[in-house]
């Protein structure tokens, strides 16, 4: 197996990643009409790189990964405190 994808499989495992919640800017209403979650990895972490995560399509991870990131959106947006 893959450096690569052990790591990988080691996050989903490990529920490594992190969510992150960016506000969206309309700059015409000069307000943040809402937010997109982004999922991070360890910073230490061989695919801390977004380019990384080809690997998870090539290995068929990618609906582990999707339902991964929304859990831990939801968790983490329900209760701040996650």
């Amino acid at each position: 197996m893959p450096d690569l994808l052990k790591e990988i499989i080691n996050i989903l495992d490990g529920k490594l990643l992190t969510p992150h919640f960016r506000p969206i800017v309309s700059l015409n209403q000069k307000k943040a009409p809402g937010y997109e979650a982004l999922s991070r990895s360890p910073y230490d972490s061989a695919v801390h790189s977004p380019f990384n995560f080809i690997t998870v399509e090539q290995y068929n991870l990618n609906t582990r990964l999707e339902f991964f990131c929304r859990e831990i959106t939801i968790q983490s947006y329900a209760d701040p405190g996650y």
